[in-house]
């Protein structure tokens, strides 16, 4: 099986996958729009515009409408960048019910979304 090398929201609600050979693979996720409660995979996803950033450092706070049983879950963020800029994400303070995406940059310029996927393992 070949290892996944990056993950992304595409702005029709689809996940793409890349692997090494750059061949993408684009994965149709049932339950897309505002965050929710965990499907049937226990997916959720969704995606944080700049303004909804703030603070020092930037942290931007995602709310499950029904909350994972547990926190055996993992959050994918990924960015999309109208210049191409990279900024590093990290998933910070993660509950059961909410989780929060912190920005490694105080420079918003350039950034369209933080796109992200959580899913469960139990």
């Amino acid at each position: 099986m070949p290892t996944c090398s990056s993950v992304s929201v595409i702005n029709d609600g689809n996940i793409r996958v890349v692997i090494p050979d750059d061949s993408p693979i684009v994965i149709q996720v049932a339950n897309q729009g505002p965050p929710g409660p965990p499907g049937d995979a226990g997916l959720n996803a969704g995606s944080v515009l700049p303004a909804e950033f703030s603070g020092t450092p930037l942290t931007a706070t995602i709310t499950f409408s029904s909350p994972y049983p547990d926190l055996n879950y993992t959050v994918v963020p990924s960015v999309t960048s109208v210049t191409g800029r990279v900024i590093p994400v990290n998933v910070v303070n993660r509950t059961t019910t909410s989780f929060q995406l912190e920005l490694c940059s105080t420079n918003l310029s350039g950034l369209e979304s933080v796109n992200w996927i959580a899913s469960s393992h139990s």
